[in-house]
């Protein structure tokens, strides 16, 4: 395998080179209980160091495209990188924006009303990018920079996209248009630019075809951060258990709420005719809402051998869509009257009652698009996702199963006690928090955004 240096200096306060200062290279698999292998070579999960020469100057090998960690006792400095493809100083390693995860999905880009057929799909990709630590990034860098290639090994061209880097800050997203099929990589540059890190590794979109509302890395970093996601063993908790509990806390937070969070597609949904309502520009209370597009509003009488689309300039969607209600504004004569039917004028039966059953036909998409889940209602998905992990990692805090253990020698014992018990899980604290919270966030929510809040007037 290939090699670079990595070079640096140490010196005391006064800029004087220090001489014989250990720095010491230790390989760090992702895995606990894997090796480090690539392209038929592994290496040994044993350190390997050096110490710096009479002006305080040290250079260290390593192999490219493997992880290591740094650790240069003297200055309190430990990061982890993984090997370039070129020589590098040592302060600049780890200093790389790390894309999370790349979802590709299509969407027609429909807003408002959009009467006829749907526009054709669009391909779209959401990058998450880690930014950490954001404090010392911020120190050196601005923004992040995308580039884009057709392969992996392809010529990159960067993007339009800036991404400032904010203080406090960790993870950012980008919406790009583009096939789903690209390669992506990220570095950080100092905003003129004429420093840039290293990029990060070219990643492509995961196939994924279901969004997450909130990825599995920013549940772990915001939700579950300083828990230790692992087993006995020191095997991560699996991707698709963390998944699957976001997944529920959405559907959950749906039923809660009675309103589709990620996007649903509706078709010919029926709606009785009230001529009491229509003579009031109208009126109509559609099932599902907020809704992001109104594709086609139609009527169709019995006795008619096909349906009647109204004309989208008729259609108002009250309140940009957000209670889910709509009036039909004629361009002429009174809607409890007339519609306009090419040809004609037809009168609008509706019997002694005002009411005829089931001939309006609307379809349109409801819930809300990649991205645009508002922040309290995603906090709530986030905290109702992290009480099931909390309670798996809870479990396992001392070892499964075990509420208190320890441990003797002639002479010499330790006892360890947690809050695991048949009743309480080793997180019950922060569970009960959670809970709280959410016993206090969802009837707000529910009052914003739930059905039986809007006001119906007619």
């Amino acid at each position: 395998m290939p090699t670079i240096a990595i070079t640096g200096k140490i010196t005391d306060a006064s800029g004087v080179g220090v001489e014989a200062i250990l720095v010491t290279l230790q390989p760090e698999s992702e895995d606990p209980a894997s090796a480090q292998v690539m392209s038929g070579v592994g290496i040994l999960l044993l350190p390997v160091s050096v110490q710096t020469d009479s002006a305080g100057d040290f250079s260290i090998l390593v192999e490219i495209g493997f992880r290591y960690r740094l650790i240069i006792e003297a200055i309190a400095w430990s990061r982890v990188f993984v090997a370039p493809d070129s020589d590098i100083s040592f302060h600049l390693l780890g200093l790389v924006p790390e894309i999370e995860s790349i979802t590709d999905y299509q969407t027609d880009d429909c807003v408002g009303v959009m009467i006829g057929d749907p526009a054709p799909l669009v391909d779209k990709v959401i990058l998450t990018i880690k930014a950490d630590p954001i404090s010392t990034v911020r120190e050196r860098y601005r923004d992040i920079r995308i580039e884009v290639a057709p392969t992996q090994y392809g010529a990159y061209v960067e993007i339009s996209t800036v991404i400032e880097l904010e203080e406090g800050v960790t993870f950012y997203t980008a919406e790009l248009d583009g096939p789903n099929t690209e390669w992506y990589r990220a570095r950080y540059s100092d905003g003129v630019p004429t420093d840039y890190s290293l990029y990060s590794p070219p990643q492509q979109a995961d196939g994924e075809t279901e969004e997450l509302v909130i990825s599995v890395d920013e549940l772990k970093a915001i939700y579950m951060f300083g828990v230790d996601l692992t087993d006995d063993d020191g095997n991560p908790f699996p991707d698709r258990m963390i998944e699957h509990y976001i997944k529920a806390a959405v559907a959950r937070m749906e039923k809660e709420l009675d309103i589709p969070i990620t996007p649903l597609e509706l078709v010919d949904e029926l709606h009785d005719h009230y001529a009491q309502d229509y003579g009031r520009w109208g009126y109509f209370q559609l099932h599902k809402y907020p809704i992001i597009c109104l594709r086609e509003v139609s009527f169709m009488y019995p006795s008619q051998s096909e349906e009647v689309i109204i004309d989208p300039e008729w259609i108002v969607l009250v309140e940009a869509g957000d209670s889910g209600q709509i009036q039909i504004v004629p361009g002429q004569g009174n809607i409890a009257d007339v519609l306009l039917i090419p040809g004609q004028l037809m009168p609008l039966w509706s019997g002694a009652t005002g009411r005829v059953p089931g001939v309006w036909r609307f379809d349109y998409r409801a819930g809300f698009e990649v991205g645009d889940v508002p922040a309290d209602v995603k906090d709530a998905i986030g905290m109702q996702a992290a009480i099931g992990l909390f309670n798996i990692a809870g479990d396992l805090v001392a070892g499964a199963g075990i509420a208190n253990t320890s441990i003797s020698i002639p002479g010499l014992s330790q006892s360890v006690g947690t809050t695991s018990s048949a009743t309480n899980a080793g997180y019950g604290a922060r569970i009960l928090q959670y809970e709280k919270q959410l016993k206090t966030l969802i009837p707000l929510l529910r009052r914003f955004y739930g059905k039986g809040t809007r006001l119906e007037v007619a």
